[in-house]
């Protein structure tokens, strides 16, 4: 399910009834979803001043992305 966030509202894009999830991409989710429920990291990331992809790569999967 694909869900977007803007002005205080949720939004519902889509929904896959059979979504295909190679491993690489199981792997990377499970991470993101490993990072968001450990400790107090549930909180949004920004989403602004894009300058390089360090700032587009979630945390969890490249220690060193710019957040």
């Amino acid at each position: 399910i694909d869900i977007m966030w803007k002005d205080g509202k949720a939004y519902f894009l889509e929904a896959n009834t059979a979504p295909e999830v190679w491993r690489y991409y199981g792997q990377c989710f499970a991470k993101v979803f490993t990072y968001m429920t450990d400790g107090d990291k549930r909180a949004r990331l920004p989403v602004a001043n894009y300058d390089d992809w360090k700032n587009y790569i979630h945390p969890a999967i490249f220690d060193k992305a710019v957040v």
